[in-house]
Parts: structure tokens; sequence; C-alpha cells
């Protein structure tokens, strides 16, 4: 069984896919406490892809590799499972940044009797780069992490959660990296830990976001007596971010993100665009009108948990969810309610591109909502050999589109 499904939740980023461990209804209030907390955790990880800089770029790429092994298998003759792409040295280079600036990635809590940060030099691919680390120091034991983007797309993530659901007790690390960092540079954000949640959306328009946070909390010194929408707009216009060596501002960087998304999300699918477009359109016209939907809902103290998610929703749409039972929600075309062709050929993609990589075992990422649906025929393919199916299911149809069925050719 697949590791999401060990999870209270799991998103998917460049296929944009939720799962939660029990169920969901777009009827939110609808939803069991925990399971509208799960939703809201995984959903801000939705934007946090899709609204921010980094993770945006960081799909870009996603769909640059997608593209680069769709013209690598329309090349050859044959396929031998699992495939090795040999990237060029830029690509090289951009997935080792990715990795790099990630930071931790365990899930623990750590005892400790102090806890202290530091700014440390590490160098890759002879470049000298900053790092920030957080240090646990305990009678018995010491104890150090990388807080990366992992930590920092975590924290937010619980913190946004937990104004929602009070009843979770998440491990330090990751989801509660960011306020030990606070209680250390700023101790006074704690008292609004919608700010802190702001900072956490800001430090996002940078690659190595755990740097660019600890510069944004020591700069919301100056600011204590604003709040997260006021405090995000103030250091918006402040800082500028680094694009190829040359300074722009965090707007311009973003803006640029979201075009460049958009070209290589179109390279990467057959479908044309169409559900993305508006929703791109969307997020374009926030970000002109000056707009932060994400923060500014939690001040609407007036607005009930459903009404505040569904603010979100209108905006943004929900991207596929799929639950415990095996239902799954696509995204509806705005021009018509059946499922958006889009969202249809990811959901394709991501299980043969899944099992083509060698990123999973050789099970079918599908087969949990197959087992359930008696249209759809599972037999002993669906465990190794998906391309040899006789009847056409998902992954069938998608190998057999891109020349993959065909060329197959056991290891």
């Amino acid at each position: 069984m697949s590791k999401e499904y060990e999870l209270r939740g799991f998103y998917k980023p460049n296929f944009f896919s939720i799962y939660i461990g029990g169920e969901f209804d777009k009827e939110l209030k609808d939803m069991s406490l925990s399971d509208s907390g799960t939703f809201v955790h995984e959903y801000v990880h939705y934007l946090q892809n899709i609204t921010t800089s980094l993770g945006l770029r960081a799909s870009s790429f996603y769909y640059t590799c997608l593209s680069d092994l769709m013209h690598f298998i329309a090349n050859q003759h044959e396929i031998i499972l699992p495939v090795k792409l040999a990237f060029n040295d830029g690509m090289q280079n951009n997935q080792l940044r990715f990795t790099f600036f990630d930071g931790e990635k365990n899930i623990f809590s750590t005892p400790y009797k102090d806890i202290d940060c530091q700014i440390v030099d590490v160098v890759l691919s002879d470049t000298t780069l900053e790092l920030v680390q957080l240090n646990f120091h305990d009678s018995n034991s010491n104890r150090s992490i990388i807080l990366g983007n992992r930590c920092v797309k975590e924290s937010m993530a619980s913190l946004y959660q937990r104004l929602f659901d009070n009843t979770i007790y998440p491990h330090d690390i990751p989801y509660n990296t960011v306020e030990l960092l606070c209680s250390i540079l700023n101790p006074e954000l704690l008292k609004d830990k919608r700010k802190i949640i702001s900072l956490c959306y800001l430090s996002l328009s940078s690659q190595n976001s755990g740097l660019f946070l600890y510069e944004l909390i020591l700069e919301s010194k100056k600011y204590n007596d604003l709040n997260g929408v006021t405090l995000y707009k103030k250091l918006f216009t402040i800082y500028p971010v680094s694009q190829g060596g040359n300074m722009m501002s965090i707007k311009s960087f973003l803006l640029n993100s979201i075009d460049l998304f958009r070209v290589n999300l179109n390279a990467s699918l057959v479908s044309e665009l169409n559900y993305f477009v508006d929703l791109l359109s969307n997020i374009r016209n926030t970000i002109k009108k000056g707009d932060i939907p994400l923060i500014d809902i939690l001040y609407q103290d007036t607005l009930s948990f459903e009404e505040k998610i569904n603010h979100l929703i209108a905006i943004y749409g929900i991207p596929i969810i799929r639950s415990q039972s095996g239902n799954i929600h696509l995204p509806s075309d705005s021009s018509e309610e059946v499922p958006a062709e889009e969202y249809v050929e990811l959901m394709a993609q991501n299980i043969v591109f899944e099992r083509v990589l060698g990123m999973t075992n050789n099970i079918c990422g599908l087969i949990h909502i197959c087992q359930l649906d008696e249209n759809m025929d599972v037999d002993e393919c669906c465990y190794e050999k998906q391309w040899n199916k006789a009847n056409q299911c998902p992954f069938r149809v998608f190998s057999d589109f891109i020349g993959l069925t065909d060329k197959l050719k056991e290891k």
C-alpha cells in the first residue's frame, strides 16, 4: 500500500492532487473536524504550489523534465524500466538546488533544554550558499537541522490548519519549526500566529525560503504593531529578489513565474489549457490588485470556517481530491459540467510517469480507486504490467497515446 494511505493527508505538487485519509465533501460543514482540518492543510499546500514563485517554478522545472521524458520515449525503439534520464548541466544544477534548499526531510520531535539558530555556509557545485540551521541542546545530546523550504511550507500549512482544528499536536519538525525560529528571533510574533503564516507565505518568493524567512522575521521586529495583512504588504514592497543575477520586485518575479509555469505546463500536456487559463488569470488579477486572499480571510472574524475556505475556493478552485474510501473529485471545466481535460490528463500522466521512472512500486497508482468502481476491470496486470491490460483504463490510454505501450521491454 502506498505511503500516502498511511497519512492523514497528502498533496502531490505538479499534478495538483490531494489525498485525504478520511472523507471529503464539497459541503465543508458536513465534514468531520479532523477531515476538514486535514483538507485545509493540504489545500494550503495547493495554494503554495500555484500562488508562490517557489511553487510555480518548481512545477515549471518538473514539466520541463516531463517534456524531456516524452521526447525520450518518442525517440526510442524500446524502453527498459525504470527509465533513467540524463539531464543536461543546467537541469542537473536546478535539480540539485531544489533538493539542497529543501532542508530537513525527517519528521520528529526532539527533547531540548535550549535552542538557538545560526546562518551556515554550505558549498554546492563550487558556490557557497547560506542556510538557516536550528540547534537543539540537551543535557545528553545535541542535534541540528537545516530549516529549508520543506519546514517553511509544512509549518505554514500546520499553522493554518490549527486555526480551524486546534486538537492536533504535530511533531516539532517540520510542523512547528518556524514557531521555534520565531521564539528565538521575534517572540512577539507568537501572539498572533496569523502573522507567522504571512511571513511564511512571503518567504516562498525565494528559492531559499528558509534564509528569506529568517531575514523577514528579523525585519518584522520593526513592525510589531502591524497585522498579518499590512505586514505582508509592507515587506512585499521592501525586498527585491534575485533572478539570473538581476534584481526584481517580488511582484514582477511572481508574475514572471506564472508566465513560465503556463508555458511549461502547456508544453507537457496534449490537452489545451482551458481550466488553467482561467485559474492563472484569477491569480494574476489578485496579484495586480495587491490582494492577499489567503492572509486577508484569516482576519475576517465575522465569517465561519466554511465561509472563509469557500471564499478561497471561489478564487483558486479545488484540485483533484481523493479520499480513503476511493471517492474522487475532479475539477470541472468552467464552460461545461464535465471534468477539466487538463486534470484528467494530469492524473493519467501521474500514474504512468511514476511507474516509468520507478518512483513507486509496480502497482498502479489508481488501483485503490478502480477496486471500488464496478465499471473498472482490476486484474493481475494492475499490480505489475499495466501496459498489458486488455481493457482500456487511464494508464493504458495514456501509455498508448505517448507510444509507450509498444516500446516497453522487461529489464
